[in-house]
């Protein structure tokens, strides 16, 4: 029916023709294209309106037999939709509707009196999507660029040491085939279930076809869970989550076999797994990169020592593409290096606080009858939430030790403590003899009393040693290195104090602060190895207050 404005114009088109002694046989079939088109375009208008414009393309691009799945805003909760088999409804909001449709079925929606909105607004990102495109590893799996074609880790086996691997992530599987894995095996050196790998006195070996049955439901289940850290130290997932970006189907080589190991983390547990990992790989006659994302600072940061040398003997074992790559470590910004400064007969000195410290030292042989340390002891009550100390007060102080008197050889000094009459720990020192290509001596002083102070604990622990200062002197210099809770063993996150004065404590005259340097982990430190450090995807992070902070 036409409305009395195209009325109107109708009658004022049709004057305007005759004055004009115009043929209406002619003209008359472009006039009424005109009106239906009129017609025609007001109703695509108000049907387009109900949709987001993502949509409308999709529309243009779809064939009608394909479904896409939308959200619906109904004009009131509880309106329904027509029922029909090209339509599926999956979540219900309140008045919004999840929904799958078929393309062809749009215009049945579109015409509904109970629907006010289609939503499709085209495809969301992953947030972390732009590390492949940055780092240039998307190029190399396209082929794009001077390399001579694609390369997307075919034919190459991924080995990664760490936690384990979660067998049944998807992300491990074949692109083409759900139920088929891309691992070929994993050593849970934990388990004393399965059967020992051939050469190794322990652990179990879960192969491909053991893992593929699991997922298949075709097993009961015998296979332990591969992602697990038997020390529970928070390793629990960091495999998975390393070999994932490794190996996964959306990380650097996502067409490479993997073989996982789960380890105890102790260095010789880490050393059977890059031999195991090497001697499957001879067997399947293929290169292979073994990823360490794990390190210690238990070492003399030098390349000498009997870990230095098993890494040496394992990378000579083949030279047929076997490499290991280490990550270089997360202390560059931890302050966790004391040293490399000069010494003097003025003593120089730092805090640590917390419980237990242990240090790990390099002094060379030229000046290890040089340098002797003593470390005072001082309690107080410390405030957790305000990390500051009131009322401390100095405790006792071990004799000065001098290095040179203890090599091949280790001493204990007591602390007592005169506030509760009783002896409260002490200072345990070993100090070995220098390995032969080293010049250094590898020297631990481990500090602690009966009462172990994690900074974190909130009440607080009220006996014990707080808080500790470790005085040098003598000539030449050393590095030590304060081990982290991973290493210890124990519950205390001891940390060097860089600003005293805030935690209440006096400054004391040449007080050297700790810093960042020298804090490259082993194996990464050996030149057997290929150091990895880490890789900053954005340069600025801007917080939720809009202060801009330097990426990560």
């Amino acid at each position: 029916m036409l409305k009395k404005s195209n009325l109107r114009l109708l009658s004022v088109t049709m004057h305007d023709i005759a004055a004009l002694n115009i043929d209406m046989r002619r003209i008359f079939p472009l006039i009424l294209f005109l009106f239906v088109g009129q017609h025609l375009l007001a109703q695509h208008a108000l049907q387009t309106a109900k949709m987001d414009q993502a949509l409308v393309k999709e529309r243009l691009i779809r064939g009608d037999s394909e479904r896409i799945q939308l959200l619906v805003r109904m004009k009131k909760e509880g309106a329904t939709l027509p029922e029909s088999d090209k339509l599926q409804i999956n979540s219900t909001l309140g008045s919004i509707l999840s929904i799958e449709v078929e393309m062809g079925y749009l215009r049945q929606l579109i015409l509904s009196q109970h629907i006010a909105e289609l939503y499709y607004g085209g495809l969301e990102s992953p947030t972390m999507d732009s590390a492949r495109i940055s780092t240039g590893a998307l190029s190399v799996h396209k082929g794009w660029g001077t390399i001579d074609r694609a390369y997307q880790g075919e034919n190459v086996i991924i080995g990664i040491i760490d936690s384990g691997v979660d067998f049944k992530h998807p992300a491990f599987r074949k692109e083409e085939d759900s139920l088929s894995l891309r691992i070929r095996s994993i050593w849970c050196q934990w388990d004393a279930n399965g059967n020992k790998p051939t050469g190794f006195s322990y652990g179990s070996e879960y192969n491909r076809s053991e893992m593929e049955a699991e997922l298949s439901r075709s097993s009961n289940g015998n296979i332990p869970r591969t992602d697990f850290d038997p020390t529970y130290r928070g390793g629990l997932g960091h495999g998975t989550h390393v070999a994932g970006i490794a190996a996964g189907l959306k990380g650097m080589a996502p067409k490479a076999e993997i073989i996982g190991v789960s380890v105890l983390w102790t260095s010789a547990s880490i050393i059977d797994a890059v031999s195991y990992i090497f001697e499957e790989a001879k067997k399947a006659e293929k290169p292979c990169v073994i990823n360490l994302s794990l390190g210690s600072s238990y070492d003399l940061h030098d390349g000498t020592g009997i870990k230095a040398e098993a890494y040496r003997a394992l990378a000579l074992q083949d030279t047929s593409g076997n490499v290991i790559v280490t990550a270089a470590g997360n202390n560059g910004s931890a302050e966790r290096h004391w040293g490399n400064f000069p010494l003097s007969d003025t003593p120089q000195s730092i805090y640590v606080h917390g419980d237990p410290v242990h240090l790990a030292m390099a002094v060379a042989d030229s000046h290890i009858s040089d340098m002797q340390f003593r470390v005072k002891s001082y309690v107080g009550k410390y405030d957790y939430k305000e990390n500051t100390y009131q009322d401390l007060q100095y405790s006792d102080q071990t004799d000065w030790i001098r290095l040179g008197d203890l090599i091949a050889d280790s001493m204990e000094s007591t602390f007592y403590n005169e506030m509760t009459e009783s002896f409260t720990g002490g200072v345990k020192v070993l100090v070995a003899a220098k390995d032969s290509p080293s010049v250094n001596h590898f020297v631990e002083i481990i500090i602690g009393d009966s009462s172990d102070i994690d900074v974190r604990q909130d009440p607080p622990k009220t006996d014990g040693i707080d808080l500790y200062q470790i005085e040098v002197k003598g000539k030449g210099r050393f590095n030590a290195w304060l081990m982290g809770v991973s290493s210890t063993y124990e519950g205390s996150f001891a940390r060097f104090v860089n600003e005293p004065t805030e935690l209440g404590a006096e400054l004391p005259d040449d007080y050297m602060v700790a810093d960042g340097n020298l804090s490259i982990l082993s194996p990464a430190v050996y030149k057997e190895t290929f150091c990895v450090g880490a890789y900053v995807n954005r340069w600025v992070v801007t917080d939720i207050n809009g202060k801009r902070h330097p990426g990560r």
